[in-house]
């Protein structure tokens, strides 16, 4: 049901026939699998070009095998990566990760975004207040005094009521204003897998990312975004002293934050809420 559900989602596959090949009751850890072998001889006979699996472990267990098929084989007999997919739609500037603050997806379009009306005028008066001097630390603290949902309790709470004040920190200020989506371009291939199975993602370098510009409606002028940017404080590099007591984590006992390691000459704790509430 989840396969059946994700093909009718794609654009591309839903009205292409399928057919379906289970192999119950026999191990992944080979693939001497009589559906699987079915399945494989309908591939080399030209009438599969596209193989959908709920998970690589339901394709096979064995990670070297998997990842044979994957890079050699079926490329070799015509059937298409996703991975290969997805950077043709990030080429074409197609919209294929979430949507950042301050943008929507239109209702029925699933590959576009537009400026989302509640949020946009907040991303803009960042970048305004940004060009006009104020650090992130400044402008956190004003949206918080303003009582502006953070990008993540939007997520959660649009359409409901706010049960606690949002909490703004100058690492979402600079998130923000370091995203250069905001200008109208589409950025892709920010981050990737590492390894098929990998849970995490490796950053990738900006001049390995996927830019094409003009792709959807700007928030902020390129003018905007460089001013911006270039007001943001640089940071010099401290000399980092660990101790032994690295895998502890404290929390402030007024607010309930996790409190933040300071590293320098010594090394201490403080509670970063005093700087984007006022009377904390």
């Amino acid at each position: 049901l989840l396969i059946r559900d994700y093909l009718l989602d794609q654009p591309d596959l839903r009205r292409c026939p399928t057919a379906e090949f289970v192999d119950d009751g026999f191990t992944g850890t080979n693939f001497d699998r009589p559906q699987f072998q079915a399945m494989l001889e309908q591939v080399r006979r030209g009438r599969i070009s596209c193989v959908v699996v709920k998970d690589f472990s339901r394709f096979g267990r064995d990670y070297l095998g998997v990842g044979d098929y994957l890079e050699h084989i079926f490329p070799a007999l015509g059937v298409q990566k996703v991975k290969s997919a997805m950077h043709l739609k990030m080429e074409k500037g197609q919209y294929v990760t979430h949507c950042p603050y301050g943008y929507t997806k239109p209702a029925g379009v699933k590959h576009q975004m537009i400026p989302d009306p509640e949020t946009a005028p907040i991303v803009r008066e960042i970048f305004l207040a940004a060009i006009d001097g104020k650090r992130s630390t400044e402008i956190a603290a004003m949206l918080n005094q303003q009582g502006v949902l953070t990008p993540q309790e939007t997520k959660k709470t649009r359409h409901t009521n706010r049960h606690s004040l949002p909490t703004w920190s100058h690492q979402a200020i600079l998130r923000i204003l370091r995203d250069y989506k905001y200008t109208g371009a589409m950025v892709n291939f920010k981050q990737e897998n590492a390894t098929i199975r990998a849970k995490t993602q490796k950053k990738n370098r900006p001049e390995d990312w996927v830019v094409v510009e003009g792709r959807h409606q700007a928030i902020v002028t390129h003018e905007e975004y460089r001013q911006a940017n270039a007001m943001i404080r640089k940071v010099r590099p401290s000399v980092k002293h660990y101790t032994n007591k690295k895998d502890r984590v404290y929390y402030c006992g007024h607010c309930g934050r996790r409190l933040q390691k300071t590293f320098g000459v010594d090394q201490y704790y403080s509670c970063a809420t005093a700087l984007y509430q006022k009377d904390a």
